[in-house]
């Protein structure tokens, strides 16, 4: 068995963290702007939807955790790739 070389898995996870969780949060706001419009609920003035806040922090956690899981499950299967299948991994990734 080879010895793992490298940043720690979940390091590699967390780095990502922010991103996904902002990139989540935004994808919630602009479903909670289609929910307005269907149920025709008006935002106040400073804000792009009734439910902003909600969607946000739902979409924000989803996004992360979704995010995380990939990238976990992604190096995971990469480390095992080449121990038994007889698949080799390019020099590029």
């Amino acid at each position: 068995m080879r010895e793992r070389t490298g940043p720690p898995r979940l390091a590699i996870g967390c780095l990502l963290l922010p991103g996904s969780f902002f990139g989540g949060g935004m994808i919630g706001v602009g479903i909670a702007q289609i929910v307005d419009t269907v149920t025709g609920c008006k935002a106040a003035s400073e804000l792009p939807s009734c439910n902003t806040f909600p969607y946000f922090i739902g979409g924000g956690v989803l996004g992360a955790v979704v995010m995380i899981v990939l990238i976990q499950w992604r190096i995971r299967r990469r480390a095992g790739a080449d121990a038994g299948t007889g698949l080799t991994q390019s020099k590029r990734s």
